[in-house]
């Protein structure tokens, strides 16, 4: 569920021929309030060292390098509050794309054809209401794309640790543009605690496209005053997150499992700064640094996490609920 699509039921599936030689991934979904098919379809072909393929879809796109919410948040709180965290484009695209991993790297090159186009927000929450979605469709553009990355899926107690650098060039009717950005994360010992470290950079060229611009913040206290999210087409970002076990009383669920006798209490600063302007881009520079400070606590296994966050230059602070960022992919 969300403002630009409404409620959008879709499944999708895997077949695999030739005794596993090839594998053809599909998915479809229908917007109940847009009323669009979406779909996407990929044939890839898995070797020794990693795997090509052909792709193709019409999907709707949040604009943002990462998601803010759990997707299934998401869609409850824009059906029931009027709160949809996104920024959409409708994209299609067809693209080879080849894998291959290294260790435990993953490097991935692709090209092809991109076509972004606006779209409008169409839904009705129950309650509250929608602001509008942003006009953010850049035309048609042949893309090239090159990235390293190392992002294994893990779930507590494993740290969420990793990185990925990108690079992306795009050719259009009447402009091209560069974009780079990288992202890490680390979390280190210490003691019967640990340090938990996250960070980032980007760099667009002037003729950047508008769904390609580099957002930060949009939810809770990070944002900016005249906007809802901060962008532009260069920042940088990152923060800080001291992890402590505190003992916390057990509740059985069950005769196998339980809530877990701890919860992880974190205090946190973080911050970004993003400036430029990105033609037909409704978004605005942060201004310089804006950081952000408040403490996290995790229970049910470090499942779940409650955050209370303040914007020290606004003076504005949320409470926010959400689940580990292991379960974004599945939820």
């Amino acid at each position: 569920m969300n403002r630009v699509e409404g409620l959008a039921p879709g499944a999708g599936g895997v077949v695999r021929a030739a005794g596993g030689a090839l594998e053809l991934r599909v998915w479809g979904s229908y917007g109940l309030s847009d009323e669009r098919l979406k779909a996407k379809a990929g044939l890839q072909r898995p070797t020794a060292w990693g795997s090509v393929a052909l792709e193709a879809g019409r999907e709707i796109r949040d604009v943002g390098d990462e998601p803010l919410i759990t997707p299934l948040f998401n869609s409850f709180s824009a059906q029931e509050l009027g709160r949809d965290y996104g920024d959409y484009v409708l994209e299609d695209r067809a693209r080879l794309a080849v894998r291959r991993r290294l260790g435990g790297v993953t490097v991935s090159l692709s090209g092809g054809m991109e076509r972004t186009q606006n779209v409008a927000t169409v839904a009705t929450p129950v309650t509250g209401t929608f602001r509008p979605n942003a006009s953010l469709g850049a035309g048609r553009y042949w893309v090239g794309r090159v990235s390293v990355a190392r992002r294994p899926w893990v779930l507590p107690p494993q740290p969420d640790v990793g990185f990925e650098l990108q690079a992306e060039g795009g050719l259009g009717d009447a402009a091209r543009y560069v974009r780079l950005r990288g992202d890490g994360r680390v979390e280190v010992p210490l003691g019967s605690t640990a340090m938990r470290l996250h960070g980032w950079a980007a760099w667009g060229s002037r003729d950047l496209r508008p769904d390609r611009a580099f957002v930060w913040g949009g939810r809770g206290p990070e944002g900016c005053n005249a906007s809802v999210r901060c962008g532009g087409r260069y920042g940088a970002g990152g923060g800080a997150e001291w992890r402590l076990r505190v003992p916390f009383p057990e509740l059985p669920l069950g005769s196998l499992v339980s809530t877990g006798g701890y919860v992880v209490v974190a205090p946190f600063v973080r911050g970004a700064w993003v400036d430029g302007v990105v033609g037909g881009a409704p978004w605005v520079a942060s201004g310089g640094l804006r950081p952000v400070t408040g403490i996290g606590i995790e229970w049910l296994h470090q499942l779940v996490r409650l955050e209370l966050g303040v914007d020290l230059q606004r003076s504005k602070w949320a409470l926010l609920a959400d689940l580990h960022r292991g379960l974004w992919t599945l939820l």
